[in-house]
């Protein structure tokens, strides 16, 4: 039984498939609550799976507003937090750095349980070209949520010194800084605002870039491996990343060899980084296939959920 679940958390259920446990899926807290009462009543395992600390978010918020809420607040979502964390016979979460902080959190037994990429959707390497991308340039493309911890400052920066004669740049998706994007690009003639697509058609988006880009605030220590970028790495095509040096995207995309990974928001390393790009891509050399191998390797639907299958078998 699963208590409050993702899509990702529906095709758990399909392939697993028991009736002896029960897993709750964090936010909200109050579905590890219920499963905890689960358990008591019938005597179940008890599964707790964390995609994001949410008592953390929220004193996060209060912190950064005037006022916020009492010291004596956080001690006792925290000491609420860790009594139900304590109760399952397992916690698991999405990311090495969100590990370490699950141990710091529990006595309860941990488990390292990312997201990970349905490896059927990108079965092929012979797309045909979407239709956002038809352009005969190099097309650098971004594919995701259009939010605040992007660097959109930067981007238009970056976009303002590409040569548009020989690139054009495809945005995909929604947020909050759409709105701040679209009036800043409409002088651009080499820049496209779309909207987001079905899931279906991502992969064949994500194929036909010629590299992809995600700029980070450097400031932000990001524990979570972005979904997004396992999709660009699984298109087989370079990305371009600014990031902090400490997040969990370095380290995966540094092993991944996936391609250019920065710490600092430099305009010229990023227009030399994309003409690197695209000279691999005149000269034959622009395939990042191992990339797509690792990402496979490590984040493919097939492994995550068989590793997962036996620590339930396990608990």
């Amino acid at each position: 039984m699963i208590l409050s679940f993702t899509w990702g958390g529906y095709r758990m259920l399909k392939k697993i498939n028991k009736t002896d446990y029960v897993v709750a899926v964090l936010p909200y807290f109050t579905t590890a609550w219920l499963g905890g009462i689960l358990k008591k009543r019938f005597g179940a395992k008890f599964w707790i799976h964390v995609q994001d600390f949410e008592f953390d978010i929220v004193k996060q918020l209060a912190v950064s507003r005037s006022g916020g809420l009492k010291t004596w607040v956080f001690k006792g979502l925290f000491a609420l937090e860790k009594n139900l964390f304590d109760s399952a016979d397992c916690v698991s979460t999405i990311s090495y750095g969100m590990l370490e902080k699950l141990k710091q959190k529990t006595v309860s037994p941990t488990y390292y349980f990312p997201n990970w990429i349905d490896l059927s959707a990108f079965k092929k390497e012979d797309y045909e070209k979407h239709e956002y991308i038809k352009s005969d340039k190099f097309n650098i493309l971004y594919a995701g949520t259009i939010g605040q911890k992007q660097d959109w400052d930067f981007f238009l920066n970056v976009a303002k010194e590409l040569d548009p004669a020989k690139y054009e740049i495809v945005l995909v998706g929604s947020g909050a800084r759409k709105s701040f994007l679209e009036r800043n690009i409409k002088e651009m003639e080499n820049v496209n605002l779309c909207e987001p697509v079905p899931f279906e058609e991502l992969p064949q988006l994500l194929s036909s870039a010629d590299a992809h880009f995600l700029f980070q605030k450097t400031d932000v220590i990001d524990t979570v491996m972005p979904s997004k970028l396992l999709g660009m790495m699984a298109s087989g095509k370079p990305s371009l990343v600014l990031g902090n040096s400490a997040s969990e995207v370095k380290i995966v995309f540094s092993d991944a060899c996936a391609g250019i990974f920065f710490t600092e928001p430099d305009v010229s390393a990023a227009i030399r980084a994309f003409e690197h790009f695209y000279d691999q891509k005149g000269s034959g050399q622009g395939g990042y296939a191992r990339a797509r191998d690792f990402v496979f390797k490590n984040f493919g639907d097939t492994f995550i959920l068989k590793n997962w299958e036996e620590a339930l078998e396990r608990c």
